[in-house]
């Protein structure tokens, strides 16, 4: 694992609400709050809209040249996921982020799973009467890195009017279209979990899946993790064998880097991701 040296937490003070001096933005607009800036000049702002009928918040960051930031699941290199607490947002009935598939980065410290040059997480809001705004309040704690992690706290808020119609930016359209499908939303060329095995005893402890991906093999990948957020090893480029007809078998190895006794019987779920599909399939480790 990645072994990271901290500086100190940046405190970026809390941001205004777009539209409140001037009332609310007319529809077309858009509508979010200011840019918070933080050390190593990366910015985070709320923005909000609607998206196929649904009221939709995202996180937006920008990064500066050479930073990034992380995926729910950072990888084998280290890495702080995103954190985000609405606890201080009023009519709030859910929040629901929504995690893009990430970026493989590799270096001599292992591979991380993540964003650069800017990260866009998509928020399902839901009020408690529908009839009144939402207002958000946001404390998001992420984790930025080049040679050095750093962590950042931002608080941000932003007032979501009842009935607002004005749809979502174009940044926030292609995040949404970046998040791993299931189930019956999964499309013709999204590639999808075939076979899976699991190994636990013995001496060489591993998993191995098997996915079609329909839309073809290129830049394919697995991303494994477990839902209950311990650490698992992802899938390498090496391990990754083609069986023909546009299908592939991943294998990790888990000796060492797990105690198989402790994930046995856990759900784990698998993102799979192609130039022209990306998925999601949950299965356990039995």
């Amino acid at each position: 694992m990645r072994v990271c040296t901290i500086l100190p937490t940046i405190a970026v003070v809390g941001l205004g609400l777009a539209g409140v001096l001037g009332g609310t933005p007319a529809r077309g607009e858009e509508h979010a709050s200011a840019w918070s800036t933080g050390k190593a000049e990366t910015q985070a702002r709320l923005v909000a809209g609607q998206a196929n009928g649904r009221s939709i918040a995202a996180v937006e960051i920008k990064l500066a040249e050479g930073w990034k930031t992380y995926w729910r699941a950072p990888g084998d290199g280290g890495g702080v996921p995103p954190s985000f607490d609405w606890a201080k947002s009023s009519n709030l009935a859910s929040a629901t982020v929504l995690y893009p598939v990430p970026t493989r980065f590799a270096d001599k410290a292992g591979d991380t799973l993540g964003y650069k040059g800017s990260a866009v997480f998509p928020v399902e809001v839901t009020a408690v009467d529908a009839s009144k705004p939402v207002s958000l309040a946001l404390v998001l704690d992420y984790g930025i890195c080049r040679e050095v992690c750093v962590p950042v706290d931002v608080e941000l808020t932003i007032d979501i009017p009842a009935g607002d119609v004005r749809p979502v930016s174009p940044a926030v359209t292609a995040a949404l279209d970046r998040i791993a499908r299931h189930g019956s939303a999964i499309r013709a060329t999204d590639p999808r979990l075939t076979k899976t095995k699991v190994v636990l005893d013995g001496p060489r402890p591993s998993i191995a899946i098997e996915a079609e991906f329909p839309g073809g093999t290129t830049r394919a990948a697995a991303f494994l993790e477990n839902l209950d957020g311990s650490y698992m090893p992802l899938t390498k480029p090496e391990t990754t064998t083609s069986l023909g007809n546009n299908k592939l078998r991943f294998e990790i190895d888990l000796t060492g880097a797990v105690d198989p006794a402790e994930i046995r019987g856990k759900p784990v779920k698998v993102t799979l991701v192609s130039e022209q599909g990306l998925s999601e399939a949950i299965f356990k480790l039995e």
